[in-house]
């Protein structure tokens, strides 16, 4: 088992290759097991050569025995990472409020990995807006390596505290 991280990952071997039945030691010899992989997902430990079962005078004793090899994997999991626009307020002042920062958490892009972000929310009169955004992954970052999720902050504007003064005038007919 192992979380992803750009590098290959290698399990190879058996747990136990010696055992004991009424007080003879017995050791396996010759199989060899190995999976590798890099990007999340599941790699089948590959069992290769004949099994054979040696008592502890040397002997090769493998036919008195039934060897199973139960099917064993290489895991590699998924990070999770979680996108999070930034929550901004202000006065209303007839110009949208707009703020385009991503904060990642949880596990986090490996290095030289991520994403690029776009399509911010906007928001100009008084009221609350999802700071929503789109992402799109980098070329070098393959998505079936991440769990994303995204999460939104908020845009908030305000009414004013000092109301605009109009002043009208009425026409003068002449």
């Amino acid at each position: 088992e192992a979380l992803y991280d750009d590098e290959e990952h290698v399990v190879e071997g058996f747990e136990e290759t010696e055992f004991i039945i009424n007080g003879e030691t017995f050791h396996i010899e010759g199989p060899s097991a190995v999976a590798s992989g890099t990007d999340a997902g599941d790699y089948p430990v590959n069992v290769d050569g004949g099994i054979r079962v040696i008592d502890s005078q040397g002997n090769d004793v493998t036919d008195q025995f039934e060897v199973d090899v139960p099917a064993a994997v290489l895991h590699i999991s998924p990070r999770t990472v979680v996108l999070t626009s930034a929550s901004d307020t202000k006065e209303y002042d007839g110009t949208p409020l707009r703020k385009e920062e991503i904060q990642v958490s949880g596990e986090g892009f490996v290095e030289n990995e991520g994403a690029s972000y776009a399509s911010f929310a906007t928001r100009t009169l008084s009221g609350t807006t999802e700071n929503y955004f789109s992402y799109t992954l980098n070329s070098d970052t393959i998505a079936s390596n991440y769990e994303i999720t995204t999460q939104f902050g908020t845009l908030e504007v305000t009414d004013r505290t000092n109301a605009y003064e109009i002043h009208l005038a009425g026409n003068v007919a002449e």
